[in-house]
């Protein structure tokens, strides 16, 4: 039922878009699934800083780190199985670990990035999360292909070219 649906979209899509815009999503899709999930991700964990900073009154940096906490999880369960399509549920611990690893990292980034962008540079706190999201998004794609979800048995480059040639 989903994989039709998929082929549904995608057919509707190659038949309605530019081919200029068809041919750069298709190649690209990874990295617009990965901005997807992270937009999902991200409105998320803005959505949750917003209502902990501004209606529930919490301190800011408490707001951020909570906000945080919530959006991993989807983070992890989007780039994981939707974004890489890495259905591998036996090194899923080993994985989840990694990406909290880089969370935690990311999180400490961002929290003094905001830090530094409120009480130093005077950056109105809400814009001074959504920057530091941005650059942290950045790194985040390079180390989650790369090192956390990578591909790099046969099976893996096997089921991309099934993949490919089903569409």
């Amino acid at each position: 039922m989903l994989k039709k649906n998929y082929q549904n979209i995608h057919s509707r899509f190659k038949r309605h878009a530019p081919p200029v815009i068809y041919n750069n999503v298709f190649k690209h899709r990874q990295i617009v699934k990965f901005l997807i999930a992270g937009v999902t991700s991200t409105s998320t964990d803005l959505l949750i800083y917003y209502v902990l900073a501004y209606v529930v009154g919490l301190w800011y940096i408490a707001s951020a780190i909570s906000s945080f906490v919530i959006a991993f999880w989807i983070s992890f369960g989007l780039m994981k199985f939707w974004t890489f399509r890495d259905k591998n549920t036996e090194k899923m611990m080993k994985q989840t670990y990694l990406y909290f690893f880089v969370a935690i990292v990311n999180l400490g980034i961002s929290t003094l990035l905001i830090y530094i962008f409120v009480d130093h540079i005077h950056i109105h706190k809400f814009i001074s999360k959504v920057i530091a999201n941005g650059t942290i998004a950045i790194e985040s794609f390079f180390v989650y292909r790369h090192f956390i979800f990578a591909k790099i048995g046969n099976n893996e480059i096997k089921e991309i070219g099934q993949e490919l040639n089903s569409l």
